[in-house]
Formats: C-alpha cells, structure tokens, sequence
C-alpha cells in the first residue's frame, strides 16, 4: 500500500520511474523501498539511507504509510517553540514550509 501525493500544478507525463522504485525495481539499490522521494538540492542528492542533507521535495512524493509515525506532522503549528527537541529542525517558531515538515517527517525512512 503506497500514499502518492501530487501537487495539482504538476503533470506527470511518464510515471514509470516512480512506479518502478515503488516496485523496488530502480534505484541505486533494489529491494524493497518505504518511500520515493525527489530532493530540493540537486546539487547535494541523496543516495541510500541515512541522508542528512537532503530536503524533500513535496510535489510529488509516495510513502509507504505503514512507516510513518502518526505524530510526523506535529511541528506544522507555528506556536510550537523553537526549543522543543522534536521541532528543532525548524529555522523559526515553527517549519517554514512544505519541505522542511515532509524532510523532518520522514527522516526516519530516508
């Protein structure tokens, strides 16, 4: 069972890659995938588990939602303090945008 989530402003003229990663048939190591993820910093990609640099580009993505935990979105709220342990990923009072919450989101998978 995948989540795919598209933006409405993207066109997807040739889905075969990303149903292929999701098949665990591409990428730098086939097997079995708990996410397929495109990163924001093409000049730093992420390749294989455990990438700290990277920052996931939210408009098109797919994960396996089995993985992810069901609290990954609490730093969305913009009172959330900066301080708090969980949230300190953020740059200010709260994750500024889209990439920052899906890369602090799913760093476990990635």
């Amino acid at each position: 069972e995948w989540v795919v989530r598209i933006n409405p402003d993207v066109m997807v003229f040739d889905e075969s890659r990303l149903t292929l990663a999701m098949a665990g048939l591409f990428g730098p190591s086939p097997g079995r995938y708990e996410g397929v993820f495109a990163s924001c910093r093409r000049n730093k990609p992420c390749y294989g588990r455990g990438c700290e640099h990277g920052l996931i580009q939210t408009d098109v993505l797919a994960v396996r939602p089995d993985v992810v935990p069901r609290d990954a979105f609490a730093c969305w709220n913009s009172s959330v303090p900066r301080s708090d342990p969980e949230c300190g990923f953020a740059r200010s009072g709260a994750e500024s945008h889209a990439e920052e919450q899906a890369t602090r989101a799913f760093r476990p998978i990635v």
